[in-house]
C-alpha cells in the first residue's frame, strides 16, 4: 500500500510539474534542496533554546522563534520564485500551532503565536497558488518532488463540495469604489476566498451581430453564474499534536523531511463560531467583504455610458441574470436590478452590508439582473421574465420547493419598473400604448407575431411574492424631457438588428396603424421615463397582482428639475407607489438612495418580515446557533474534531468591524 501511495502521489506530482509551474531540472533541484536545507538548519540552530526539556512556555517560545525564521527564509524563497517556499511556509505554520497547543494558557503566546500562523498561512497558500499546487480536486501538496505529500482540504459549513472549489485566493483582492466598507472579525484563522467560478471575459469582445431581444430564445446559452464567483472562508490548518521532529527531518532537514499529517479546513465563518485548540476556544477570524472585493475584481470592465448608449454592443452587455453564489436549497433567491446607466456592481454595498445578518446567509441567496439600459424597455423585461422562468424550473423542476415560490425582487430607479414587469398582468395595455388596432388585425411578419406577443402579452411571474421599489419613478422624470434627456436618447444607437424588426412592423401595416411616437422610431428607455408616456403610463396604471406584496422606498430632500421634492431626479410623488404595505423616506440624492444605512435597514426588515411569512424564520429572530471547529487534524480521545456548539452566530457576529484598510499585503508580511 506504500508503494501505491508513493506512485500516486508522484503522478500527482508530475501532473502538476508537467503544467509548467516548476519545471525544475535534477541537479537543480538536488543544489536547492541542499541550500535551502543548511539554510533552514542554520536559523533553527540559532533559534532553538539551550534546554528542550524546559517549561511550556520556554518550548512554545522555542517553536515560535523557529515559526519566525522558517518564514523569514520562506519570504526569500517565495520572492526568488522558489517553489521550495511552500514547505518553508509549511513548516513556519507547525512551529506557530505548536507555540500554541503547548502554552494556551499564555495571552501574550497565543496572540503572538496566532498571528505568526496567519501570516505563515498566508504565505503558504500564495506560495502554492503561484505554484499551482492547491485546488478542491488535489489539495495542497507539499514536500519533495519526488514523494509529495497531499494535504487534504476539508469543507466545514459549506453547502458545497471540496471539487467545486476551483481556487483559494488568501491575498485580500484591491478595494472598489462600489464598496466602501470592510466588514471583518478578528481571530484564529485566515480569512480567504474561495473561487468557485472563475472565467472573467476578455478585455476585448466582438461586437454582437445576431442578438434580438425580441426572440424568445435570444437568451443564448446561459448557465446563469457570474464571470467570477466567490465564497467567504477561513483557513485553519490542522496539525495533529505538537511532539518530537520526525527521523528523517532529523538526518536531511526540516524541507526534505516527510511533513506531518495536517488537514486544511475551509471554514464557513458564519457556520462555525469558535476554534477549539486545548483548552482554548478563540473566535474564527472572518471576512464578508473580500468575496464582494473579488467578484467586483473578475467583472467586464465595461463602461455603463457605452452600455446605455450601444446596447448589446458587446457580449457582456446582453441581458443575464446572474447567481452570486452556488444555490443552496432551502433558500430564498433575491434578485436585484439596477437602474439607468449603471450595472450589478451598484448593489454591492448593500450586499456587504446584508452579508453582516446571519439570518441573511441562512434564509436567501443574492442573484442580480444585468442588462444593457439603452435597450428598448419591453423586450429587456421580457428577457428577465424568460431567464427567471428558466432558472427557477432549473433548481426546482418539481415546482414543490416553498424557497424557490417566495422569490423577492429589489429594483432601483429603472430597475424598480423592471420589478414592477414581472408582478403585473399586461391585458391589452401595452400593445395599446403603441396601436390603435387590436393586436390581432396587426399584420406581422414571419414569426414576429409570435416574438413581439411575447413583449407585449403576459401574466404575474407566479413565483415572485414581494417586490421593493427603490427610487423608482412610476410617474417617470422631468429629467427626461429636458434637452439633456432628449439628447441622451437621441444618441442611443440601436442594433441593426432592432432596428430592422422596428422597419418590418411598419411597413408591413398601412398608416395610422401605430402611434406616430412609435411609427417614428422605437422608443428608448428615455422616451420610456418620459412623464407623458404611453407606455409608463400603462405600468402605472397595472395594479400589482394579489399574492405580492410591494414595498417603497424613496428619496427625499433634494429638489428635481420640476422644483419639486425628491432625490433630483424621481419626485417624491412619482416615486411613491398605490398598493404599497410600507413606505420609507430617506434623504439621499437618486444614485445612493439604495446605498444609504437606512435603505439597507428597511430592506433587512422587509427581508425578515417575508422570510417569518415564509415559514423559515421566526419573527425576531435574527441568530442561530453554529459549531466551533475541532483543533486536531485526527479525531481522538482528547474530544477534538467537529462539535456543536450553542456559542452560535451571536459569538460569531459580535467581533464585526468596519475597516478600511487591509490586514496585510504580501505573503509572510
Amino acid at each position: 500500500m506504500q508503494s501505491r501511495r508513493r506512485l500516486g502521489q508522484k503522478a500527482l506530482s508530475e501532473q502538476w510539474y508537467s503544467h509548467g509551474a516548476v519545471g525544475w531540472a535534477v541537479d537543480r533541484w538536488a543544489r536547492c534542496v541542499l541550500g535551502v536545507t543548511i539554510l533552514l538548519i542554520g536559523g533553527v540552530a540559532r533559534a532553538a533554546p539551550e534546554a528542550d526539556q524546559g517549561s511550556p512556555l520556554a518550548q512554545a517560545q522555542a517553536h515560535l522563534k523557529r515559526a519566525e525564521q522558517f518564514r523569514k527564509d520562506a519570504v526569500d524563497m517565495y520572492r526568488n520564485e522558489d517553489p521550495l517556499a511552500i514547505d518553508g511556509f509549511y513548516l513556519a505554520c507547525r512551529e506557530a500551532w505548536d507555540a500554541i497547543w503547548l502554552c494556551p494558557e499564555s495571552v501574550d503566546v497565543l496572540a503572538e503565536a496566532g498571528e505568526e500562523y496567519a501570516r505563515c498561512l498566508e504565505g503558504l497558500l500564495t506560495s502554492a497558488r503561484r505554484h499551482g499546487r492547491i485546488d478542491g480536486c488535489h489539495g495542497l501538496v507539499v514536500g519533495s518532488k519526488w514523494d509529495p505529500v497531499k494535504v487534504p482540504l476539508v469543507m466545514q459549513g459549506h453547502a458545497i463540495p471540496t471539487k467545486s472549489v476551483l481556487d483559494v485566493v488568501a491575498m485580500p483582492p484591491p478595494g472598489d469604489s462600489h464598496v466602501s466598507r470592510c466588514h471583518q472579525r478578528w481571530g484564529f484563522g485566515l480569512p480567504v476566498v474561495l473561487r468557485t467560478v472563475d472565467d472573467p471575459p476578455e478585455a476585448e469582445q466582438q461586437p454582437v451581430e445576431d442578438f434580438d431581444p425580441y426572440k424568445a430564445e435570444a437568451t443564448f446559452e446561459n448557465d446563469f453564474l457570474p464571470p467570477r464567483q466567490s465564497l467567504s472562508a477561513t483557513a485553519v490548518l490542522r496539525f495533529a499534536m505538537p511532539g518530537e521532529p520526525a527521523f528523517p527531518e532529523k538526518l536531511v532537514g526540516p524541507v526534505h523531511g516527510s511533513p506531518p499529517p495536517a488537514v486544511l479546513d475551509l471554514v464557513n465563518p458564519v457556520e462555525v463560531a469558535r476554534v477549539r485548540i486545548g483548552p482554548w476556544k478563540p473566535p474564527l477570524a472572518a471576512d464578508l467583504t473580500s468575496p464582494l472585493l473579488d467578484i467586483l475584481d473578475g467583472m467586464p470592465k465595461r463602461s455603463n455610458v457605452q452600455g446605455f448608449l450601444q446596447p448589446f454592443r458587446r457580449s457582456s452587455s446582453l441581458p443575464r441574470l446572474e447567481m452570486l453564489e452556488p444555490y443552496v436549497p432551502g433558500k430564498i433567491p433575491v434578485v436585484f436590478i439596477h437602474g439607468l446607466a449603471s450595472d450589478e456592481g451598484t448593489w454591492f454595498e448593500m450586499l456587504n452590508e446584508l452579508r453582516t445578518w446571519p439570518a441573511f446567509h441562512r434564509c436567501f441567496t443574492p442573484w442580480v439582473f444585468h442588462y444593457p439600459t439603452g435597450a428598448p424597455f419591453l423586450p429587456t423585461s421580457a428577457q428577465l421574465r424568460l431567464q427567471l422562468a428558466q432558472l427557477i424550473e432549473k433548481l426546482d423542476p418539481t415546482g414543490t420547493t416553498t424557497a424557490m415560490q417566495q422569490v423577492v425582487l429589489v429594483g432601483h430607479s429603472m430597475g424598480g419598473l423592471h420589478a414592477k414587469m414581472m408582478v403585473v398582468s399586461s391585458g391589452d395595455r401595452f400593445w395599446s400604448a403603441i396601436s390603435y388596432k387590436p393586436f390581432a388585425q396587426v399584420k406581422l411578419p414571419g414569426t414576429l407575431q409570435q416574438r413581439m406577443r411575447e413583449s407585449f402579452f403576459f401574466e404575474p411571474v407566479p413565483q415572485v411574492r414581494r417586490v421593493v421599489f427603490i427610487a423608482t419613478p412610476h410617474g417617470g422624470s422631468s429629467w427626461a424631457t429636458r434637452a439633456v434627456g432628449q439628447l441622451a436618447s437621441a444618441a442611443v444607437q440601436q442594433p441593426e438588428q432592432i432596428r430592422a424588426v422596428h422597419e418590418a412592423i411598419i411597413s408591413s401595416n398601412p398608416h395610422g396603424t401605430f402611434h406616430p411616437d412609435f411609427e417614428r422610431r422605437l422608443p428608448t428607455t428615455i422616451d420610456t421615463l418620459e412623464p407623458n408616456s404611453p407606455l409608463l403610463a400603462a405600468l402605472r396604471t397595472s395594479p400589482v397582482a394579489s399574492c405580492v406584496t410591494a414595498h417603497t422606498i424613496v428619496g427625499t430632500g433634494h429638489l428635481t428639475d420640476g422644483l419639486e421634492d425628491g432625490d433630483g431626479v424621481v419626485s417624491v410623488p412619482s416615486a411613491r407607489s398605490p398598493g404599497v404595505v410600507s413606505e420609507r423616506y430617506v434623504p439621499s440624492i437618486h444614485s445612493t438612495v439604495h446605498r444609504t444605512s437606512e435603505a439597507v435597514e428597511e430592506v433587512v426588515a422587509i427581508l425578515m418580515a417575508h422570510a417569518a411569512d415564509a415559514g423559515i424564520l421566526d419573527r425576531g429572530q435574527g441568530l442561530a446557533s453554529g459549531t466551533v471547529l475541532g483543533a486536531s487534524a485526527a479525531d481522538g480521545a482528547d474530544g477534538s474534531g467537529l462539535s456543536q456548539s450553542r456559542a452560535g452566530l451571536q459569538t460569531a457576529t459580535s467581533g464585526w468591524r468596519a475597516k478600511g484598510t487591509r490586514i496585510s499585503q504580501r505573503p509572510g508580511g
